[in-house]
């Protein structure tokens, strides 16, 4: 089975891999045969999955941005995708159109289930705003709606992020009814690049006992809307994919991934060496 998400939003794309994940872990909670590539692991050996899982009945290969893989890259995977066994369920997410004539196109055409994830549009867009809103159990308000997409368009992150800050006590503005809450001070503290700052306010909003899926949520959306670098945003967003992971499955608790975060986001640079090489060496 090949689940083609053919568009560029990436938080629709998560969505559809996490609800694909994790119907595949009910079946195999151990998440062994669960495997991730994406355009920087491109050299790849096709081969090896052509096998049969050897840990579970099934295989789910999750293939992020392939629209970002080179064209021998994609030549070979479009082959693999006609030679793959029954057991392997493969997810495609493009995220950068492919070319109309390439060999993978023409691969997913065929017997392959496409679910949209290009950024919504007008009444689409508020449809998915009203959904939200049902989610966090707030009440349908239009003006609302409104509100949220005349200021953050549709970047999806960010609106799902307010929403999340109105169930915390947040107004639209950012401004908060209590200081134990305060969803949008991870988007002033990055736009002012200031790390340390972030990694304290992280620690502190989780030891008064906010749920660490709102501040992981809130972060990947402030990341996004603030880290105008994108080989930076999209190293950081895959790190937070990973702890998003780990607590679903429950590989990671909630004290594991404050740790991991704290480590691994960026230090100071006060030699302006490249953010590559600090992420690198920590």
């Amino acid at each position: 089975m090949i689940f083609y998400l053919k568009g560029s939003d990436s938080f629709l794309a998560k969505a559809a891999i996490d609800k694909i994940r994790s119907g595949y872990l009910e079946k195999n909670p151990n998440g062994v045969e669960v495997m991730e590539l994406d355009e920087e692991t491109t050299d790849f050996n096709w081969a090896n999955l052509q096998a049969v899982p050897l840990f579970a009945q099934s295989r789910l290969l999750i293939l992020r941005r392939v629209g970002l893989f080179n064209d021998i890259a994609q030549r070979d995977l479009a082959h693999f995708l006609t030679q793959m066994p029954a057991s392997t369920h493969v997810v495609v997410w493009d995220s950068k159109e492919l070319k109309d004539k390439s060999p993978l196109v023409a691969v997913l055409a065929k017997e392959t289930r496409i679910i949209n994830v290009a950024p919504p549009e007008g009444r689409a867009l508020d449809a998915w705003v009203a959904k939200r809103q049902t989610h966090y159990e707030l009440a349908n308000q239009a003006g609302q709606r409104k509100a949220l997409i005349d200021q953050y368009g549709n970047d999806l992150w960010a609106i799902d992020s307010a929403l999340r800050g109105l169930v915390l006590g947040a107004g639209l503005d950012g401004t908060v009814k209590e200081e134990a809450s305060q969803p949008f001070i991870f988007f002033r503290i990055l736009k002012r690049g200031d790390w340390p700052g972030l990694k304290k306010e992280l620690i502190k909003r989780f030891q008064r006992g906010e749920p660490i899926e709102l501040l992981v949520g809130e972060l990947a959306a402030a990341i996004r809307k603030e880290i105008s670098n994108p080989d930076q945003s999209r190293l950081l967003v895959d790190l937070l994919i990973d702890c998003d992971l780990g607590l679903k499955t429950g590989s990671l608790d909630a004290d594991d991934v404050v740790a991991l975060l704290v480590s691994h986001l960026p230090q100071p640079n006060p030699t302006r060496v490249q953010w590559e090489e600090m992420w690198e060496g920590n």
